[in-house]
């Protein structure tokens, strides 16, 4: 792959965190708010390695030229449910990512995000080919297929490691956050880690919040 690849600023990647917020007043028909498109627009644009299915399109300046498969959804419930079922995806489908994960593999996060497209995160650093991405993609297809999804929309985005060094035992009077994918790939409980500054540590992967915080409380969303 000849495309250059950068990490994704904390300040960026946390902002699935602030989904509810993200979504100022409710989804109507095919409409969402500029500011929840532009909340991830980074991932589109400057971090994007290569997409699948009917996934959100923009133009380099951040734009929105197509709304991917929310312009077949007619409201905000339907969205909902399609989160749902995205949500459902990720967590069938662990056992057969599991081989692609870090370090083993380039997959350092994998969720999926506001706009309903599963968001796979790979390192960086790492050497990855398009057939690796397909073989990837084609683990999550197959579990979508199951449930009566064609073509479900994937995009595959450049991101860095977590510093997990500010990261402590959980305090009820500090701000939470949660282990991130690799750490729990890896044979760390996936339970909630707070951070010692409250302030995000640097480096947190935005899908692998979405995909932490539905593992540990589904239907939950810290803001």
């Amino acid at each position: 792959m000849n495309k250059t690849r950068h990490s994704i600023p904390g300040y960026q990647k946390v902002i699935i965190l602030c989904l509810a917020i993200a979504l100022s007043g409710t989804v109507s028909g095919y409409q969402m708010s500029e500011r929840s498109y532009q909340a991830v627009s980074a991932c589109y644009t400057d971090y994007f390695i290569q997409g699948y299915g009917n996934v959100p399109v923009y133009s380099p300046d951040g734009t929105v030229t197509q709304a991917g498969v929310i312009e077949s959804l007619p409201d905000e419930k339907a969205l909902w449910d399609w989160r749902y079922e995205m949500e459902q995806i990720t967590n069938s489908t662990r056992t057969g990512m599991q081989e692609y994960y870090f370090p083993n593999g380039p997959v350092i996060s994998y969720g999926y995000d506001l706009l309903g497209t599963i968001c796979v995160g790979i390192w960086e650093e790492a050497d990855i080919t398009r057939r690796t991405r397909d073989d990837i993609y084609a683990v999550i297809d197959a579990e979508a297929k199951t449930r009566g999804i064609e073509g479900v929309p994937v995009i595959f985005i450049s991101e860095s490691i977590i510093d997990t060094r500010p990261l402590r035992i959980p305090d009820p009077n500090e701000t939470a956050f949660l282990r991130p994918l690799y750490e729990v790939a890896n044979g760390y409980p996936p339970v909630h880690i707070y951070n010692q500054e409250k302030q995000f540590p640097s480096g947190f992967p935005h899908s692998s919040v979405s995909f932490l915080i539905e593992t540990i409380t589904p239907g939950y969303w810290y803001g």
